[in-house]
């Protein structure tokens, strides 16, 4: 009989997003949790609820960013900041950086 050590993750998901700092270290665990199986034989695998878990993580990482660079590029417009050097500081491409920012106003008035 194998030892236990913990079956599963405990994952302390809310129902809303996790602060980015919290799902920073909720993908370490993952990952240390993956490194962890790959070199002790004994350890009960993954479950699928951890791996949904972990890309749920990483979407809510994805729009956290998306967050971020969108409430950038409004103070950067609104310092009157061309969109060139915007482009430029976030080490985008100008056109798709205008047509993101472009599609996110429209979802956000509903258009």
């Amino acid at each position: 009989m194998s030892p236990s050590h913990g079956c599963t993750l405990n994952w302390n998901i809310t129902p809303d997003p996790p602060e980015p700092a919290e799902a920073v270290r909720l993908l370490d665990r993952y990952r240390q949790a993956v490194a962890d199986r790959r070199y002790i034989p004994d350890l009960p695998p993954l479950t699928d609820r951890d791996h949904t878990i972990a890309l749920q993580v990483l979407d809510e990482l994805a729009r956290s960013i998306d967050d971020y660079r969108h409430h950038v590029i409004d103070q950067a417009l609104a310092a009157r900041l061309s969109w060139e050097t915007i482009a430029r500081n976030l080490r985008t491409d100008l056109e798709t950086l205008r047509e993101n920012h472009r599609n996110r106003v429209d979802r956000q008035l509903g258009t």
